[in-house]
């Protein structure tokens, strides 16, 4: 059976902490939800929740749009590399 999710390569993890560098405040959070309330918003509203549960909303809302930037910039880069087939 096929994997739905991407497999992400090390160098969009590389790519998304050069994106971060002193980002992990509440507007990055804020504009980060508003973007995957747009794209997907059960995602959104899951992450939203389920850091009320916490004792680090922040840093668990940071966590939950770590692994969505994670996994959407790879399957961006999965459909270029379709679209151009360099590879």
């Amino acid at each position: 059976m096929k994997n739905l999710l991407p497999r992400v390569n090390p160098a969009v993890g590389v790519s998304l902490e050069h994106e971060l560098s002193n980002k992990i405040d509440k507007i990055y959070i804020k504009e980060q939800l508003s973007i995957i309330k747009e794209e997907n918003p059960v995602i959104s509203f899951w992450i939203e929740n389920f850091s009320k549960k916490t004792r680090d909303k922040k840093g668990a809302m940071f966590c939950g749009l770590m692994v969505f930037r994670l996994l959407s910039i790879q399957a961006e880069c999965n459909r270029m590399n379709d679209d151009i087939k360099l590879l």
